[in-house]
């Protein structure tokens, strides 16, 4: 009986080695601003990918305002500069979500 529970025991312990390096996920990054108008953004992210992967760099990002309300959504594999156009007066928070690969370095919210 003893023989038979070490293997199960050594299996078990792998899988929960293996699990949590098969989960990890990507952090999210956000930033606030409040106001009115014109609202730009520019979003600076780099790759950490191994060379032999290819281009891995790629995020989505979403802005809601402060009722959680998505405003604008959208997937991109670069920098990202753009504007959303005749916001009314509210609090306006950016979502970043990079994939395993991609980190944000910066992120730049203006009313202007």
């Amino acid at each position: 009986m003893k023989k038979k529970i070490v293997p199960v025991m050594l299996l078990l312990a792998l899988i929960f080695a293996i699990i949590p390096l098969t989960s990890v996920s990507a952090s999210a990054y956000s930033k606030s601003i409040t106001g009115q108008g014109r609202l730009a953004i520019h979003i600076d992210a780099q790759s950490d990918g191994p060379p032999e992967h290819g281009p891995v760099l790629w995020y989505q990002y979403h802005v809601k305002n402060s009722a959680g309300v998505t405003v604008f959504s959208s997937s991109i594999g670069g920098p990202s500069t753009g504007s959303l156009n005749n916001l009314p007066y509210d609090t306006y928070t950016l979502y970043v979500t990079p994939n395993a690969w991609t980190y944000v370095s910066a992120i730049y919210l203006q009313f202007i």
